[in-house]
């Protein structure tokens, strides 16, 4: 007996101190992971250069002078990052604090949730919160200068006080209602997200299980909201969606979704028990299960449709929360068949996830970039924008200079300089534009030389960058220019030859270097000789041109 009443105080012991040592690895855990793989993205700086013409107040366009085109996918994180500048704070500070406050945000919110299904005094409640805390993709985009986290606070945050409302019986629910608007303010899956909200809400009045006047409340404050936005969208844009849809979406690539999914299978043997999502969905059949797992098939679907997204992970994580919480509800009815196979299936799936940290070798897999690539390609682009910016200011290049860049992020907003996005993000002609082929997901349309001559642009990257250093020998660089530059011109004929338009002989780039001390300017030229002459008079040409 003394034994037994020993093992009890040793168990009541261990379960006392459970919640407080699972705590500590979680945060442990969350923040190795976001020091480890803390970075910024080239395509943050798209939204810091809208922001900070915002702040300006120059209103929210890329360029100035010209009419503005929506080239963000991030309205409400675009106001939060002009609201941090008028205050004198850096973008590249403020986003990632706001990334790294909502990654512990969502960290809370799982824990909440868990606990209101069970209790405080649960150790287990911390699994989703410490698989998430251990995933590299959760903490590194918890920074990255996006609003990937941010808006994964909102959706996974707007459910929870969702079924917290349903739970209560709240009588006219308006808190879920805000969060989910401020979700599709932020991107606009938010809307998706917020559609399946105001189903699950509509059936339960249907099923008299919920007040119709509590719906029409809360779908009023959704539609006032999300609504003033999208009408304020079509005034100022004039497109109901915003360009870089249009640039991006280009129809069904299903074999590239699987691709994708396939990858994150790769790092994280996800496939494995992924199953554990639908566990609960069939054995208890509670509204917040079902909700959860329609929210994340109908994310899932969409990822396939479209191809998933060009950087590692980035659109998962915004289902992370609901997926990891699921997978944990069904680690629990684990237990029902063998005692301790929860704590079990939580040790093996937090061993993969760990295992997972280790980041591949390849820079580009499938044609989805790993997280060094992201980052040492952001920081590239940031040094070139900088170059640039110094031979404006020491009057070597002229200020109303235009330049045409692929991945128009942090070139342009350090260089500060007129930019056409060869990519067609923030220029609605090239966003409108058929694709021939299938390549690389949100790169495949792309300006012809045409129009960059209409555009008179002065600067084309054609070799992904345009200052080199003068102590390298710019041959190499110049003879890659004129190979890009041919191969423009001949795509440009193919299209117009395939769409039976009159063809056009005239080349309309030319590929040129010259010679700044100490740097070495490669680009391909959309300018006519005369006045390619005005703009760049004083400038020395290379031995090689």
């Amino acid at each position: 007996m003394g034994v037994n009443i020993g093992g009890v105080k040793h168990w009541d012991s261990v379960r006392r101190w459970a919640p407080f040592v699972l705590a500590v690895v979680t945060l442990m855990l969350f923040a190795w992971n976001v020091v480890e793989f803390y970075f910024l993205g080239d395509d943050c700086y798209i939204s810091f250069r809208y922001a900070r013409h915002f702040a300006e107040g120059n209103g929210l366009r890329w360029n100035l002078g010209e009419r503005p085109v929506e080239g963000y996918t991030n309205f409400l994180w675009v106001l939060l990052m002009a609201a941090g500048m008028v205050g004198k704070i850096s973008p590249e500070y403020l986003a990632n604090i706001l990334g790294i406050a909502s990654g512990v945000a969502v960290l809370g919110f799982t824990l909440w949730f868990s606990a209101s299904h069970h209790s405080w005094r649960d150790p287990f409640i911390w699994a989703a919160p410490l698989l998430l805390a251990s995933s590299r993709s959760f903490g590194a985009w918890c920074t990255g200068g996006l609003e990937t986290q941010f808006f994964a606070m909102l959706v996974f945050g707007g459910y929870v006080v969702f079924c917290w409302e349903r739970t209560r019986k709240v009588p006219l629910p308006w808190l879920s209602a805000v969060i989910f608007a401020l979700a599709c303010l932020t991107r606009p899956e938010g809307a998706t997200f917020a559609a399946i909200a105001f189903g699950a809400h509509a059936l339960e009045v249907v099923l008299k299980r919920r007040s119709a006047k509590g719906l029409l409340v809360w779908t009023a404050i959704l539609v006032a909201i999300s609504g003033s936005h999208l009408c304020w969208r079509k005034y100022y844009y004039g497109l109901w969606l915003p360009n870089t849809f249009h640039a991006k979406v280009n129809g069904l690539w299903v074999e590239q979704g699987l691709s994708y999914f396939n990858l994150f299978n790769t790092d994280y043997w996800f496939f494995c028990y992924a199953w554990l999502m639908a566990v609960p969905l069939f054995l208890q059949r509670r509204f917040e299960h079902a909700l959860l797992f329609i929210a994340v098939s109908v994310h899932l679907a969409f990822l396939l449709y479209v191809g998933g997204d060009r950087f590692e992970f980035r659109f998962l994580v915004h289902v992370f929360p609901l997926m990891y919480w699921l997978l944990t509800c069904g680690m629990r009815r684990l237990d029902r068949s063998w005692k301790g196979a929860s704590w079990v299936a939580l040790a093996i799936v937090l061993g993969i996830t760990l295992w997972g940290r280790q980041e591949p070798e390849a820079r580009i897999r499938d044609q989805v970039a790993s997280l060094h690539q992201i980052k040492a390609h952001a920081a590239g682009r940031k040094e070139q924008g900088q170059l640039l910016r110094n031979l404006v200011l020491s009057g070597d290049l002229p200020q109303d200079l235009r330049i045409s860049v692929r991945g128009a992020g942090a070139l342009p907003y350090f260089s500060r300089l007129h930019t056409l996005d060869y990519l067609g993000l923030s220029d609605a002609r090239v966003a409108a534009g058929d694709i021939t082929e299938r390549t690389v997901i949100g790169h495949e349309k792309h300006a012809r030389p045409g129009y960059l001559a209409r555009k008179h642009v002065a600067m084309f990257d054609t070799n992904r960058a345009i200052v080199f250093k003068a102590k390298d020998n710019p041959k190499k660089e110049v003879q890659q220019a004129r190979s890009e530059v041919k191969k423009l011109h001949k795509e440009a004929l193919q299209a117009r030859e395939a769409k039976r338009q009159k063809v056009e002989a005239k080349n309309h780039l030319q590929a040129k270097c010259l010679f700044f001390d100490p740097y070495y300017l490669v680009f391909a030229t959309a300018l006519p000789e005369d006045e390619f002459g005005k703009v760049f008079g004083g400038a020395k040409p290379c031995e090689f041109n």
